[in-house]
């Protein structure tokens, strides 16, 4: 008894002679066989009888083979009295490598009928595969996408002829109610927490804070720590995450307490770090003593207006608007849709305030020191503070100098210090508890510049040519399938000799089912290689399959812009300030780094733009000596930059959950990983270098990537960018140098 799938093969065979044997008489037939990674899981077998049918009923004598995956490959095979065995071993050693674009295919001559032997899976979302009528699409894939077969067999009105009828595919599967979770306490893992649900059960979290949940639509979760409760609602979305993100009530204060006694020689400025030396800060420090405040001053934004060069406080204008400290603004409104005023920090302790209420009414809370301003920002209140009390106010100006606050700092910093937040130590000598001892940077520290110890890439190293490292390469690659960073490494092992084979293997990435970070990274890649057309597709590809990560947008717009699609980067830059892309995400972290890309963009293109719908305060140039990006894969990674100024004085900003929970709970919540510095002033000039010091706890086991475009000249005519990529893995554990640059 002959099984169904003979059947149907049988069947699919016999209708594929009828139609082919229906065309004109012709010798000669083309074969597109698709070589793209997925293409591993054809039925070798199944698609060579096809070719054995057709050669033979038909008389066959040339065949030109087109082989595909990202780039195409064409071959011209006689078949001389109907032995296609040169043909058939040719496609029987195939390597199935890369990723597979069709549009390529559009271009080329056939020298006959089309057989195209795919399973559809392209990468391109927009890609699509022109054919003539008479023309045959060919599966033998049980994975294959089948809707895309299907449609272009309907637009192009031809044959589609599939294998693998019948057998699982790519079509969209039913996922089961398993969720997962976890609970943050300031951005750190909870463990032992209690989970109870609507459905009775209840669960705890694991030493990692993660816990599993099997319930239905609707269900909803809750937890109780100190007497706080935590709602979450499971919805039926395979991205949602039922993660529970805590803020503790108090502030770990010995982390950026900053208490010291005013010192009087005019050569010392107070910093984010403390006392240093005026001419060795590398960017610009404004002061005011208790020498300069009167006592008839009532109010401190009275006592301190007019006496710091560049310091604006807002005037009161309206019934419901004051005048205040909170109110000020150092560097110039940076956007419409955040704080613009500069962040206070009372000795040592930063005062919140909260963001301006959205569009769409979404307005977070304001700490006690906060109030709603006339314009619908939130300012922080210091009409508490006596100004007899006032000891030192200090006013800090670019983030060169703020980097200590990261972007609460991004409008810059005023730092007061109260007579009664001084502190001495058992000497009765006055104590900067946040200074950086030490930190003058002698160029001996502990860096580690020896090559990468990769066990794979030693191997291909030890290869005698190039196709014995690609074989090699091949063999390895089945252990290292679900390893992004194994097609990455490999890449660049291979760019020196092949950019066409290095470019294969990278694209593998694009064909896998990658997760988030393994798109980013390699989007990060692409744009390090300035391979314009490639960073956009995963630019694009990224935000398609992940919709709810604001970076995706930030990433798609910049991508845009350097593939020349000047309006469309501008919609989505706008967009993103506007808050206006998607209502239901909060774009608002990205505000500042969005806000100076799409300031840059209106004054670079200004001409090429219609910038009808973007705010005024967009389209006012900003200059800097030089504007720094940060990129790096996603918030569970920890690290730490250091930048050495021209004076050799070195200040640290890091990533990490002991340093700032709030931080990574935000890149967790809304998806985004970039950080940008500005380089500002003449005293900034010079030469600059940047270390780097992995502290993610998986670092023995994965790498990851942090990129940064380096600006030079920002908004000026001669602007130039480069762009810089490290890998950080457990073979540089110690601090390493990231790159070396020179503001001027």
């Amino acid at each position: 008894m002959v099984k169904p799938k003979v059947k149907l093969l049988w069947f699919g065979l016999l209708s594929y002679i009828w139609i082919f044997g229906q065309q004109p008489d012709d010798t000669t037939l083309t074969v597109c066989w698709d070589i793209s990674l997925s293409m591993r899981e054809r039925d070798l077998g199944k698609d060579l009888a096809v070719l054995d049918s057709i050669i033979a009923k038909d008389a066959i004598n040339t065949v030109q083979l087109l082989s595909f995956s990202n780039v195409v490959q064409e071959q011209i095979i006689t078949i001389p009295n109907g032995d296609w065995n040169l043909l058939k071993r040719t496609l029987s050693k195939m390597s199935y490598d890369g990723a597979s674009f069709f549009e390529q295919l559009n271009s080329i001559t056939k020298k006959g009928k089309a057989l195209v032997f795919t399973d559809g899976r392209k990468t391109d979302p927009n890609d699509f595969l022109s054919l003539d009528r008479g023309d045959v699409i060919i599966n033998s894939s049980s994975q294959a996408d089948r809707k895309t077969l299907q449609l272009w067999g309907f637009l192009n009105r031809v044959t589609l002829l599939d294998l693998a009828a019948g057998q699982n595919s790519t079509q969209p599967k039913v996922f089961s109610n398993e969720h997962k979770g976890a609970v943050y306490l300031d951005g750190q893992p909870l463990a032992n927490v209690l989970i109870n649900t609507s459905g009775g059960k209840s669960m705890i979290t694991d030493n990692t804070g993660e816990f599993t949940y099997n319930g239905g639509i609707g269900d909803t979760l809750w937890i109780k720590v100190d007497e706080r409760i935590k709602h979450q609602v499971v919805v039926n979305d395979r991205e949602a995450e039922l993660n529970f993100y805590l803020d503790s009530k108090t502030i770990a204060l010995d982390e950026v307490v900053v208490k010291e006694n005013v010192l009087k020689r005019p050569q010392k400025v107070r910093t984010a770090y403390g006392m240093e030396d005026a001419r060795a800060v590398g960017y610009s420090v404004g002061r005011v003593g208790d020498e300069d405040i009167s006592d008839s001053e009532a109010k401190l934004h009275e006592a301190l207006d007019g006496k710091v060069s560049g310091m604006q406080i807002t005037k009161a204008s309206g019934w419901d608007s004051k005048s205040t400290l909170g109110k000020t603004l150092i560097r110039g409104a940076n956007s419409l849709n955040t704080n613009t005023y500069a962040l206070i920090v009372i000795d040592g302790v930063p005062m919140e305030s909260s963001k301006r209420a959205d569009a769409f009414g979404a307005t977070q809370f304001a700490s006690s020191f906060s109030g709603a301003s006339g314009n619908g920002q939130f300012d922080t209140n210091t009409d508490y503070i006596d100004p007899s009390n006032i000891a030192e106010v200090t006013v800090l100006k670019g983030l060169a100098a703020t980097n200590r606050f990261g972007t609460l700092g991004a409008n810059g910093v005023i730092m007061i210090t109260t007579k009664t937040g001084k502190k001495k130590n058992s000497s009765d000598q006055t104590v900067d508890s946040a200074r950086l001892t030490n930190n003058i940077f002698e160029g001996n520290l502990d860096v580690r510049k020896r090559k990468r110890a990769i066990a794979y890439l030693k191997e291909l190293q030890n290869a005698r040519h190039l196709e014995e490292a690609y074989q090699r390469y091949l063999a390895q690659r089945e252990s290292y399938f679900n390893a992004f960073a194994y097609f990455i490494d490999v890449a660049d092992y291979f760019r020196t000799a092949s950019v066409v084979l290095a470019d294969l293997v990278l694209s593998n990435i694009l064909e896998t089912p990658s997760e988030y970070e393994a798109l980013r990274s390699l989007f990060l890649k692409y744009s390090e290689l300035q391979n314009a057309e490639m960073a956009l597709l995963t630019a694009k590809i990224t935000k398609d399959r992940f919709p709810k990560k604001i970076q995706s947008y930030y990433d798609l717009a910049i991508a845009e812009e350097r593939a020349g699609n000047y309006q469309i980067a501008a919609d989505l830059l706008n967009g993103i300030v506007m808050g206006s892309l998607d209502p239901k995400l909060d774009f608002s972290p990205l505000n500042k780094v969005a806000g100076t890309a799409l300031r840059n963009l209106v004054n670079r293109h200004r001409s090429a733009l219609d910038i009808t719908k973007i705010g005024i305060n967009y389209q006012n140039n900003l200059t800097y000596n030089v504007r720094l990006v940060f990129d790096w894969e996603g918030p569970e990674k920890e690290f730490i930059l250091k930048f050495v100024n021209p004076q050799n004085r070195f200040f640290d900003w890091e990533h990490s959950r002991v340093a700032d929970g709030k931080r990574i709970s935000s890149e967790i919540i809304h998806g985004h990983a970039t950080e940008q510095f500005e380089i500002v002033g003449d005293t900034a000039k010079g030469e600059w270098q940047v270390y780097v010091t992995n502290l993610s706890k998986e670092r023995a086991t994965t790498p990851f990537w942090i990129k940064c475009t380096v600006q030079y000249n920002f908004g000026k005519v001669n602007q130039r960018t480069e762009e810089r990529l490290i890998r950080l893995s457990n073979s540089e554990v110690k601090e390493q140098l990231f790159f070396k640059f020179t503001s001027s």
